[in-house]
């Protein structure tokens, strides 16, 4: 089939010529600029690089990269490889579509001489683009602020802050980046979607000007376009709101580093015939005549097409409408320069046969300097887990192939069931294989999510989707997988597991409802959806963006009493049948349970609600041995005490815990103390001590000093903070401290150096130190109930961190988490430089055990780099040292 007359005639029609234009406009803002180099204030140079093709300054970065709204504080990042005392003029313009200086919101800030940590001057270009408004002081105590046609920018809110910080050979002290924070409020005749454009001038270079960002101003009438990337997929998803989507005839997705057809990646797709169409290298409206077939319903996507800036992949690719909305999704694979420098994403579509014009709607990959990183090797006594993500338990066998679809699944990873295991292996040979090479490494435990539900083929109860009608049989396909799963864990010389129940699946669970209800804690309607083995709801009200994809009610506070109950729940008797046949299968198996991480990454202080997973105050229990009936079910108790039944308990502790994370702060060594007089940074691990001992529970809701960023400080608790219940007695402390942690600054962006993320660490590990030592004997913690020197004595477990698995580096310079490439080696290095290093359990065993993400089922794309592979060679990066 040809390609459809219409979508020549369009495509045609905004084809080679029209895209030209893009250059044209360029090349007038480099006439239009270039006069104003007598003004001394660098406007010329930003469109000049280095003449040795690799500029020392360089522009990073905008926080926040896309967005809408009719004004924003916005945080621009340059960087400059010796210190950022060089830079003589930063630069960032807002424009539709065109670098264009005229008509455009353009500033240009000049840094104070000498002392670049101070607030300097800032102008504003007017609009004809040859002259200049201002300066304005952005130090100024009084409300200063200067305008042109397009926008206006005020001092006030504005910010000056120096980062990546370093010591010359001299011992001299130096930044490398420089962050320039503005409000900038937009003028209701510049509605429409604009690029954000960075560059610099300075004593040693220019940075040329770098697309950075896209932000929409309201106002604008007609369809709504937005552009979604995913780095660790390198798919790119374009919306078309507003519109009747029976009417769409075309939809065009042009990435380029201009508005240019020509050695562009240049997509038209048609959702009638539901095939995609790649534009040749010339950009003269000559589409490459084997289109792919995108996924709609229940037709795969198949094909693939290939120009030289990218590959369009059917398979990854898909197609959605709704009453007002469609959705298209696109696989891509980057070649040539567009693997390794950012491009712009332009989309527009034919309405009816009507074209909409070109709108620029994001910014793909960002222009960012090298990452160095040196990865130090662990020391002192640790242990080393291995943490395997979430587990299909039902296709745990031999008789399953691990391929979904055949053939596909030969050359298509996103087919096969572990994508990163070879598809003639069945699933539990694949598992086999990884098992043997973890125990090899020394590996000593693994940790698992598993659902209840069916999420992510995981089914341990039959039946959800009837409440409380669910079924638990420990005679079922599900047990038995899981018992070989577990003996398969013991053959390979590993000893530990640590199991955790997915609560809310990972998306799949049967029986899930989405209600619009009253919510007590708002005074209102709202909607929410209920997954049917979770005793708290997750906020589906799209107007509600705290609660939106979080636990339901998530500002307040009294999430805890007030959030609706669970209309499906399947009932603690199901679930607590499935955990015990876990324990009973463990032992069974001669394998340890070392934790039992109850939820992942729980949040007591900003998600109250959680606290159900403790004791959940909206299920009622009636205690066997004694016949007495509670209002709430004591769901930590009951958990600690299967643990016990089976052997899983000493001295009264257990592993049976939730696990909790790190808070980071804005500045690598930033720290201060929270109402519970531990270091704000631990406020989650605080929060569950707190729970646990009959304290209060909840997020501070200060307004945050802005050396500590989002560390919650305060000497009192907040006054709507919440208590759980007591149980029959208080559930004891575990004996295992899980927190997850990546080390990262907040707000320093993916590209911080190694040094910056190992002060950071060596902070957060030094916290934890101090904060386990104050359960020890002569410790300003007086505990009391069950093995009161449980955390004094407990394993600390690092139950989730980031592994070195470079990205794309030359493009994105992130991790395949998409976490700043620096965190892992980051991590160890603040490790072995804090007081938690070295430490040692009263048996004298390591205290420490580092459980990196492996997440084997994870996929890049049909033929990029997989995250993981399956095993990891973890000995390069932790070796377990006794």
């Amino acid at each position: 089939m040809g390609v459809p007359d219409l979508l020549v005639l369009l495509i045609t029609r905004r084809g080679r010529s029209g895209l030209r234009a893009g250059l044209t406009q360029v090349h007038r803002l480099a006439t239009s600029l270039r006069p104003n180099t007598r003004l001394a204030i660098g406007l010329v140079g930003l469109l000049v690089p280095a003449s040795n093709g690799l500029a020392l300054p360089s522009v990073l970065a905008v926080r926040p990269t896309t967005g809408a709204g009719p004004g924003q504080t916005f945080t621009f990042t340059f960087h400059d490889d010796v210190d950022v005392g060089n830079f003589a003029v930063l630069n960032g313009l807002f424009q539709k579509n065109y670098l264009d200086g005229r008509q455009a919101c353009y500033f240009a800030y000049t840094p104070v001489p000498g002392n670049p940590s101070q607030k300097g001057l800032l102008y504003l270009v007017q609009d004809s683009g040859s002259g200049l408004y201002g300066p304005i002081d952005l130090s100024a105590s009084e409300t200063q602020s200067v305008s042109n046609g397009q926008c206006t920018i005020y001092n006030s809110y504005s910010d000056v802050e120096l980062r990546d910080d370093y010591l010359d050979a001299q011992n001299v002290d130096h930044f490398r980046q420089i962050e320039l924070s503005l409000y900038v409020s937009f003028k209701p005749a510049f509605a429409g979607d604009l690029l954000v454009y960075l560059g610099s001038q300075g004593s040693d270079g220019n940075a040329a000007w770098q697309p950075s960002g896209v932000w929409r101003v309201p106002g604008a009438t007609g369809p709504v376009f937005g552009v979604s990337e995913s780095v660790a997929t390198t798919t790119q998803t374009v919306t078309v709101g507003n519109i009747t989507p029976s009417n769409l005839t075309n939809i065009w997705d042009l990435i380029n580093t201009s508005l240019n057809g020509e050695n562009a990646c240049y997509v038209a797709f048609n959702p009638v015939t539901g095939q995609a169409y790649l534009m040749d290298n010339a950009g003269d409206g000559a589409w490459l005549p084997t289109p792919v077939t995108v996924a709609n319903g229940s037709t795969q996507g198949s094909g693939s097409v290939s120009n030289s800036q990218c590959t369009l992949y059917g398979s990854g690719s898909s197609y959605q409408q709704t009453s007002s909305q469609a959705t298209l999704t696109l696989q891509f694979g980057w070649l040539g320069g567009f693997a390794t420098s950012p491009t712009v994403a332009y989309v527009g579509a034919a309405i009816s046969g009507v074209g909409t014009g070109w709108f620029s709607e994001n910014v793909l990959g960002e222009p960012v300097p090298p990452v160095t990183v040196n990865f130090p090797q662990l020391s002192g006594p640790v242990r080393v887990e291995a943490n395997l993500g979430p587990f299909s338990v039902d296709l745990y066998g031999f008789g399953t192939p691990n391929c979904m679809s055949s053939p596909a699944c030969q050359t298509d990873r996103s087919q096969r069931w572990v994508p990163a295991c070879d598809y003639s292996l069945s699933v539990r040979q694949c598992y086999i294989n990884a098992l043997s090479g973890y125990g090899l490494q020394q590996v000593s435990g693994v940790r698992f999510q598993f659902a209840l539900c069916g999420g992510a083929s995981s089914t341990a109860l039959a039946h959800c989707e009837n409440g409380t009608g669910a079924t638990w049989s420990s005679n079922s396909q599900w047990t038995q997988n899981l018992s070989a799963f577990f003996s398969d864990i013991y053959a390979a010389g590993i000893q530990n597991i640590t199991p955790t129940p997915s609560l809310a699946g990972f998306g799949g669970d049967a029986g899930v409802l989405t209600q619009t209800l009253f919510d007590n804690c708002i005074n209102a309607d709202t909607t929410i959806t209920f997954w049917p083995a979770s005793p708290f709801g997750i906020g589906a009200d799209p107007n509600d963006q705290f609660s939106l994809n979080n636990p339901a009610d998530t500002p307040h506070n009294g999430a805890y009493n007030c959030s609706p109950a669970t209309p499906n729940f399947v009932g603690w008797d199901n679930i607590l049948a499935v955990y015990e046949y876990v324990l009973q299968a463990a032992q069974a198996n001669h394998l340890t349970v070392e934790e039992f991480d109850m939820t992942n990454e729980t949040a007591l202080d900003r998600f109250t609600v959680e606290g159900r997973v403790i004791v959940d105050n909206t299920n009622p229990w009636t205690d066997p041995s004694t016949g007495i009936p509670y209002s709430y079910t004591p769901v930590l108790n009951l958990v600690q005490a299967l643990m016990a039944q089976y052997g899983f308990a000493q001295n009264g502790a257990s592993g049976a815990t939730v696990s909790t994370f790190v808070s980071e702060a804005r500045a690598a060594s930033a720290d201060c103390k929270s109402y519970y007089e531990d270091s704000a940074r631990l406020f989650g691990i605080s929060s569950l001590v707190g729970a646990l001992h009959g304290d209060v529970f909840g997020a501070q809701q200060i307004t945050f000093d802005p050396s500590h960023g989002v560390l919650q400080c305060g000497a009192l608790p907040p006054p709507d903070a919440v208590m759980l219940p007591a149980p029959p007695g208080f559930a004891a402390l575990p004996n295992v401290l899980d927190q997850h942690d990546g080390a990262f600054v907040v707000g320093a962006g993916p590209y911080q150096s190694q040094g910056t993320v190992a002060t950071e660490a060596q902070t957060t590990f030094t916290d934890v130190k101090t904060f386990m030592s104050s359960f020890c004997v002569g410790g300003p913690r007086n505990p009391t109930g069950p093995n009161p020197l449980a955390f004094c004595n407990a394993l600390y477990m690092l139950g989730e961190t980031d592994l070195y698995t470079p990205f794309n580096p030359l493009r994105y310079r992130v991790n395949c988490t998409e976490g700043p490439l620096a965190t892992p080696a980051g991590t160890v290095q603040g490790y072995n430089a804090s007081t938690l290093w070295g430490r040692r359990l009263p048996n004298g065993a390591a205290g420490t055990v580092w459980r990196p993400w492996l997440d084997p089922i994870s996929v890049s794309g049909p033929t990029t780099v997989l995250c993981f592979t399956f095993p990891e060679n973890l000995s390069q990066w932790y070796t377990p040292i006794p």
